[in-house]
């Protein structure tokens, strides 16, 4: 029985409850012998306390934590991430949506691997697209040369399914204040330290983008990523520190914010 621990930061994101614990449920019909689910929900909201009761009859866990004041994502992901018990983690945004066989479809591919990154949608109320539509851009999430010199190659950790042995210390323990980058940080110790990348091609993901999505804030996410560099320094290849140093400095918006904004106008 393989064991997932399901972890969603909430910011004023109490209608999402609902809709994430039915997709579960949808995917725990799709393998009820063969895995466990454990959902925990962490609060980041200021001066909101959710007042519905969260159950279901097949989800063996639900844990709900609110933090005594916003604290931001990475804060919020490690506080969940404290408490989770199971063999693989998964990050999901309150307004992502995973399929029906999202975990059997990430088990069966992930093997002996670490993590395993999923292709998907990324969508708003005009347009919905594909991810990566061809897979030399889904293999590049696997090269840390492409995070260092294009941007962030995985849009939301929703589309990861990690063995939670190997997130490092030095990510739950150095936390990114500014939010938008937490999960560039984690991506790039994990591949600094050989952690092996897998690859799904199916489209079981879809991340919605909306106006309040800190990676198309181009100065919240340069911010951000400055906090990445300064924390990280000590555990990432000077190289990559210093093609990442270089990319900041030049004027302009990122590759990663100019194609979300692209997207964004259906261009």
């Amino acid at each position: 029985m393989i064991k997932i621990s399901v972890i969603v930061p909430l910011y004023y994101g109490e209608k999402y409850i609902k809709q994430i614990v039915n997709m579960l449920e949808n995917n725990l019909k799709f393998n009820e012998k063969k895995l466990k689910l454990e959902l925990i929900f962490v609060n980041d909201s200021p001066g909101e306390f959710i007042q519905q009761e969260i159950q279901s009859n097949i989800i063996e866990t639900i844990l709900l934590l609110k933090n005594e004041n916003s604290q931001g994502i990475h804060y919020t992901r490690v506080k969940g991430l404290s408490c989770a018990t199971g063999d693989y983690i998964l990050f999901l945004d309150q307004d992502d949506r995973i399929a029906d066989n999202y975990f059997l479809s990430q088990i069966q591919h992930i093997g002996k691997g670490d993590i395993v990154v999923a292709n998907g949608i990324v969508q708003d109320e005009l347009f919905s697209k594909v991810l990566y539509r061809y897979a030399v851009m889904q293999w590049t999430v696997k090269h840390i040369w492409f995070y260092a010199k294009f941007d962030c190659r995985i849009i939301s950790p929703g589309q990861c399914l990690i063995k939670r042995d190997v997130i490092p210390d030095v990510w739950k323990e150095n936390i990114i204040c500014s939010n938008g980058a937490d999960d560039y940080f984690l991506w790039l110790l994990l591949l600094s330290e050989g952690v092996d990348f897998v690859i799904n091609r199916a489209c079981i993901y879809t991340h919605v983008f909306t106006s309040a999505n800190a990676s198309l804030d181009s100065e919240e996410m340069k911010k951000s990523v400055g906090e990445v560099l300064e924390k990280g320094e000590k555990y990432i290849n000077i190289q990559y520190i210093k093609i990442i140093k270089n990319r900041l400095d030049k004027k302009g918006k990122s590759l990663f914010v100019r194609c979300g904004e692209r997207i964004n106008r259906n261009v």
